[in-house]
């Protein structure tokens, strides 16, 4: 597949993604609404992966397991309950900011340059 495609998929999953958070948040706790989200996903993305022939159980599944929860279960904890304050176009440019703190973080504990490329 393409890059522009690739990059116009992108844009629009994360740009709807928003709308989907803000209507997320209300009555039910912000946790019950992160499982749901976050275990339909996952049986998508292991569905599809099972159906491709590409399911595979990764050798540092611990890491593995941690880097999902810390990822997409604790900061999206966070994220839900700042979206039920803050208008959820502001929480989706800090959220942008992420991509900037994992280049810093990645070259803070683990040593990794960051690129020119990332910084522009």
């Amino acid at each position: 597949m393409s890059t522009p495609v690739l990059f116009i998929a992108t844009v629009f999953i994360w740009g709807t993604t928003w709308v989907a958070i803000a209507a997320q948040v209300g009555d039910v706790p912000v946790s019950v609404s992160v499982f749901y989200r976050f275990a339909l996903a996952g049986a998508v993305i292991l569905t599809g992966l099972a159906c491709l022939g590409r399911l595979r159980r990764p050798a540092v599944w611990r890491f593995v397991f941690v880097q999902a929860l810390c990822l997409f279960c604790l900061n999206f904890l966070c994220l839900y309950t700042a979206t039920a304050t803050v208008p959820s176009g502001l929480v989706s440019v800090i959220f942008s900011l992420a991509s900037i703190f994992n280049a810093i973080n990645a070259q803070i504990f683990f040593g990794d340059r960051i690129e020119r490329q990332t910084i522009l």
